[in-house]
């Protein structure tokens, strides 16, 4: 920031001379940005000025020896307390009013949201504007007897003559009495008129109102101070309460500069010092565990308090080692520390001769904070133990009266204050490099138990950094072999400064923990300002993100000619195992039977393609023009219709396989004629063929069979066991014309499909041979799959033999396949759609693998590649729900596929 560089803008600086002012007085608002009537200010002022008037007549009646202190200080609660009734009842009021009648004038639309039309000296909008009025009745009826009791109390606190004692002088007592009164007029308006804005603020909505208890709780702590002056004759309590005056007329400023804690915060706070340093307990995660933990230890206190004798001997049997194989060096820290420690301790505070001297609550309390913190936090009790100890020790032919008089659960109090605050003065934060969410308290616990982390105690941080991410774990609780930790994840290294500090972060722990052999041995570091500590280097299992750019390999003519000869080979594969396990197997004669019953000409019937019009008037497809645009020649590559054309929602099956839900757009070719039904009761046969024609009706009839259907039953199965690898019946129609169909069959490779059969388990392994024979020779099995394989091949990668483009590839690959004649076909089958994807996502990490670790010798060699991708690999989009499921699942590797235009 520049020199010339204001702290504040000019909006900045309204807002905050309108606000500032406010939160100084306690809620007054004396600059409103707008111009507004005289009497909203002489209101305002007269209500912050109500609680010293009333104060001031009963100081009058004091000093003039009318009424005693007490009751002027009765008299001044009684007035405030009835003037706080009055005003919260023009509240409810103009509220109740508002509700049966409507709104009076509407301000001006355009102008700040906090501008109001004032109609009269106490009409609803002014009374709504001064006094905003509590949310609920309970709050003001409290807050009103709480503003009685603060002026009652607060004339007590100045009353002049109590000042003169005090100060012994007419101009201090002046200064005093004027502005302490301002001080408690500034309590005494944010109590009951209009709560001020705090700038010290622990939760960011005041929903139970709580905000405006705050000051006035402050200045009870201080008139606190001077009723036990009042009634306690002590020195030190005088020198206390002169220094508390002075500082009560400086408490606007206090608060104005949020030095003082806002009243939950406070209250909070002071639980768990108490919960600590009182009980010997150890601060809790949450708010709700604190107040139930302060509970139960106050009712441990009450409890001992009540036992008849506190002394006593147990015998207790040593704990037998449930666990056989430690850590070499956490084995004997680990039985010093749970076993031995905490009941050598426990007797050693047994048999302390202070003991006899206590007073019993004194010794309850003590021993409820000793016992407590040896059990809950030993490694730190010990050394306070030790300390004690040594004291004695060093006092044991001597006397120390003041040493022995505290006794030993005061003495164990004093070293523990002592220490934590010394050891949180003197250290950095402590950091950690550790791993992410699963294995986090696995490796924390391994590195709690080797003590590779130190000692960390409620509070402590740790920054776990692995390669482009950074996690922030604060312990939170940590007891008797537990420990509760919060953990979140840092943003990723999206922006320059990010990856900035994340550098120095890498460089701080690469000096400690990177250091090469020759390195010095007393190296100096070079980042000596740096907060961060490093600790330890914890092995943990990772997902490492490698990104690769396919430059080279997914616009190689080769590998592209390759993918596009492979999906028929991955998509047997695939196919073969997915109807292997999705039949129960079967015994002989089951077959048998079933082989005999089957009317096998019924059921294998095959028609190449499908020429039907659509059953009802809306099945029928029109042109969109806004379809055309996602195609429009301005996207070269027609990435942004990724995800448009179809629109692919992931589900698992109940066979295990991922199914595909589509719901496709289709599109007409432009040009094209179509028909639809347009009876019910007309045969297919008098209606004409629906595959499009462009432009004009063809007149040359001779070629008009190319496109007929083309329909052949099919024999039945050879082998009684075929039936087990059958593929669902509405697969076996295809969309392509006969002659079409036949040249894509020669391209189906045979011997990888009979190489495939001899691998699966089709019965058990002794009738295996026999029957993989069997099978392999059974020609209606071989074509039946030959045609949905060489039909799904050419609606992914076309049915020409023209190589994919990269684009097409990519486009494929992430489920938008582009439109042909048997994408309709194919999508209106969600299960045969997924294996088809799934196929050609594993042919594409296929020739990814051969493109970087050499081509594949063998069907050996080929079937372990698909294996290992079936079993360890999760190979598909991030934008996927099951992407997320693998993650969770901790799959070995996943694999994406994804398009950066800035490269």
């Amino acid at each position: 920031m520049g020199p010339d560089v204001p702290l504040l803008n000019d909006y900045k600086q309204e807002f905050f001379w309108k606000r500032f002012p406010q939160t100084v007085l306690g809620g007054p608002r004396f600059k409103l940005g707008y111009c507004a009537p005289p009497y909203i200010y002489v209101n305002q002022i007269i209500l912050f000025l109500i609680p010293w008037v009333f104060g001031g007549v009963g100081t009058v009646l004091y000093q003039l020896n009318a009424l005693e202190d007490y009751w002027a200080s009765i008299l001044a609660a009684g007035l405030m307390l009835l003037a706080a009734f009055i005003v919260q009842g023009m509240n409810l009021w103009v509220r109740q009013r508002n509700m049966t009648v409507e709104a009076f004038s509407s301000g001006n639309t355009l102008a700040d949201e906090d501008e109001f039309d004032f109609s009269s000296c106490a009409g609803p909008e002014t009374i709504k504007f001064i006094i905003p009025g509590k949310k609920y009745l309970i709050n003001t009826v409290f807050h009103s007897i709480l503003a009685g009791a603060l002026c009652g109390l607060g004339t007590w606190y100045l009353l002049p003559n109590r000042l003169m004692i005090l100060y012994a002088n007419t101009g201090a007592t002046f200064v005093l009495f004027v502005f302490g009164w301002v001080t408690v007029c500034i309590g005494e308006y944010s109590l009951i008129i209009n709560t001020a804005v705090e700038t010290a603020t622990f939760q960011p909505q005041d929903m139970y109102e709580i905000n405006a208890l705050t000051r006035p709780l402050h200045i009870f702590a201080f008139i606190a101070v001077d009723l036990a002056y009042r009634f306690t004759v002590n020195s030190t309590l005088l020198q206390i309460n002169q220094i508390l005056h002075i500082i009560f007329v400086f408490l606007p400023v206090l608060w104005a500069v949020g030095i003082l804690p806002p009243v939950d915060a406070l209250f909070l706070w002071l639980l768990e010092q108490i919960l600590e340093f009182g009980f010997g307990g150890s601060p809790m995660a949450t708010n709700l565990r604190l107040l139930v933990m302060f509970i139960v230890s106050v009712g441990v206190v009450i409890a001992t308090f009540f036992i008849p004798s506190t002394l006593g001997i147990r015998t207790v049997k040593i704990f037998k080692q449930k666990q056989t194989i430690l850590m070499k060096a956490g084995l004997i820290q680990r039985i010093l520390l749970n076993l031995i420690s905490p009941f050598a301790m426990v007797a050693f505070l047994s048999v302390d001769t202070s003991l006899q001297d206590l007073h019993t609550v004194s010794l309850c309390i003590g021993f409820t904070r000793a016992f407590r913190i040896v059990w809950q936090n030993t490694e730190n009790a010990l050394l306070e133990v030790v300390v004690i100890a040594i004291v004695r020790l060093a006092t044991l032919h001597s006397s120390l009266v003041w040493w022995n008089s505290i006794g030993t659960g005061m003495q164990l109090l004093m070293v523990g204050i002592i220490r934590d605050r010394f050891f949180q003065a003197i250290s950095n934060l402590k950091f950690a490099l550790t791993h992410m969410m699963h294995n986090l308290a696995a490796a924390f616990c391994m590195a709690f138990s080797a003590s590779s982390l130190g000692n960390p105690s409620p509070g402590s941080h740790f920054l776990c950094r692995f390669q482009d991410r950074l996690i922030w774990v604060l312990i939170l609780e940590r007891g008797f072999g537990y420990c509760c930790i919060s953990v979140k994840g840092l943003e990723l290294q999206e922006t320059s400064c990010h990856t900035a500090e994340a550098r120095r972060v890498d460089e701080v722990f690469e000096m400690a923990f990177e250091q090469d052999d020759q390195a010095k041995a007393c190296p100096v570091n070079q980042h000596i300002g740096n907060i961060l500590t490093p600790c330890a280097v914890l092995p943990v299992e990772v997902y490492s993100d490698a990104r690769n750019i396919l430059t080279g390999i997914i616009d190689s003519h080769e590998n592209l000619k390759q993918l596009k000869e492979d999906f028929a080979k991955v998509f047997i594969w695939v196919l073969l195992h997915y109807t292997n396990k999705s039949k129960p197997s079967e015994n002989f004669q089951e077959n048998q039977s079933l082989h005999q019953n089957i009317t096998w000409s019924d059921e294998y019937t095959i028609t190449s393609v499908q020429t039907e019009s659509s059953k009802s008037p809306k099945d029928s497809y029109s042109i969109n023009s806004e379809t055309f645009n996602e195609w429009s020649d301005g996207d070269l590559f027609e990435l942004e219709s990724i995800g448009r054309k179809t629109r692919i929602s992931f589900v698992k099956s109940t066979t295990g396989v991922q199914q595909i839900t589509t719901q496709p757009i289709i599109t007409s070719i432009p040009g094209s004629v179509e028909t639809q039904r347009l009876s019910p009761d007309m045969n297919d046969e008098e209606l004409p063929k629906t595959t499009p024609t462009y432009g004009l009706h063809a007149t040359d009839k001779g070629r008009e069979f190319l496109m007929e259907t083309g329909s052949h039953e099919m024999g039945p199965f050879s082998s009684p066991y075929s039936h087990k690898l059958k593929v669902p019946e509405n697969w076996r129609s295809g969309p392509f014309p006969s002659l079409l169909l036949q040249d894509l069959l020669k391209s189906f490779p045979e011997d990888w499909y009979s190489f495939v059969l001899t691998l699966l388990d089709v019965v058990h392994a002794d009738e295996k041979p026999s029957v993989i024979f069997e099978v392999k020779g059974d020609e209606t099995l071989r074509d039946t799959y030959a045609q949905v394989v060489m039909t799904c091949y050419g609606v992914m990668l076309g049915t020409d033999s023209t190589i994919p483009s990269p684009n097409q590839v990519f486009k494929v690959y992430s489920g938008d396949i582009p439109w042909s004649l048997g994408l309709d076909w194919l999508t209106q089958k969600p299960e045969l759609f997924t294996l088809a994807l799934k196929a050609f996502r594993y042919t594409f990490k296929l020739m990814f693998d051969k493109a970087s670790l050499g081509p594949v010798e063998n069907f050996v060699e080929l079937v372990n590649y698909l294996e290992e991708y079936d079993r360890d690999w999760f190979i598909g989009m991030v934008s996927e729900p099951q992407w997320q499921q693998a993650v969770l699942q901790e799959k070995p590797y996943l694999f994406s596929l994804g398009y950066d235009p800035s490269l």
